[in-house]
């Protein structure tokens, strides 16, 4: 999560930006919440609401931020930030 820079906020949506370690390139991105679910989509993408499309999910739980992703095959995994670690 130290990587990610929030580039701006418009409305519900929240533009995101990051240099990818591996290669030293640029990402962007923007995601919404929903309910307990997180959309994204590059900076000029399609929102990842398709059929095939990954479901991603969070939960706070005192100070552990849980973020879930589920695949289309139905196979996931989870990840746990304490929210310390996320600069708030």
């Amino acid at each position: 999560p130290s990587i990610v820079k929030v580039s701006s906020i418009q409305g519900s949506v929240t533009y995101l930006s990051y240099i990818r370690e591996s290669d030293n390139t640029q990402w962007k991105v923007r995601c919404k919440l929903e309910g307990n679910s997180v959309i994204w989509a590059t900076d000029n993408g399609r929102w990842r609401t398709g059929q095939y499309d990954s479901k991603i999910m969070f939960s706070v739980n005192g100070s552990e931020l849980n973020i879930s992703e589920e695949y289309s095959d139905g196979s996931g995994n989870t990840k746990t930030f304490n929210i310390s670690q996320l600069g708030v």
